[in-house]
């Protein structure tokens, strides 16, 4: 495999198979990197890519995993400054957005809001396991060398 294998990354700025972020992600993902792919308005895209930037060179930054957890913490609560940003960006930027859907009288076929709601609905519960597969890969990745962790590996292996 490549240098990335094992490695993850948000290409940010995607708008067709031409632009140097499709190129960005096909490179990276020949070296084995997951790649996840988003696109917003184009003043929005600058802000959220520089703060995933940010994000992960502070991440990569220390020795100490919790250190580095702790200071890209700190660095995605700052972050949550974008939320509102990215919410009223529909206003905002009217370019590449076609206004607001749901919560205006814009949706007009119940079947169609049906949908919507099951697939919030299944989305929220995908979100909330995978949170919990991680938070618990998390705990058992730092915690490795400690008694329980060994109690619990050697109670499973037999």
């Amino acid at each position: 495999m490549g240098f990335l294998t094992g490695k993850r990354a948000l290409i940010v700025g995607v708008a067709s198979n031409r632009s140097i972020a499709w190129g960005i992600a096909e490179a990276m993902a020949q070296q084995g990197c997951e790649i996840a792919l988003t696109y917003q308005n184009e003043k929005l895209k600058k802000r959220v890519l520089f703060l995933y930037l940010a994000y992960m060179s502070l991440n990569n930054a220390f020795d100490n995993p919790r250190t580095a957890a702790k200071a890209s913490s700190i660095l995605a609560i700052v972050g949550l400054v974008n939320l509102p940003i990215i919410h009223y960006s529909v206003k905002w930027w009217n370019t590449l957005h076609q206004g607001y859907t749901v919560g205006t009288g814009g949706l007009k076929d119940s079947d169609m809001g049906i949908a919507l709601a099951m697939m919030f609905a299944a989305f929220v519960l995908l979100y909330a396991s995978l949170v919990v597969i991680k938070a618990k890969t998390e705990v058992l990745v730092r915690e490795q060398n400690s008694r329980w962790v060994r109690d619990l590996v050697a109670g499973g292996a037999s």
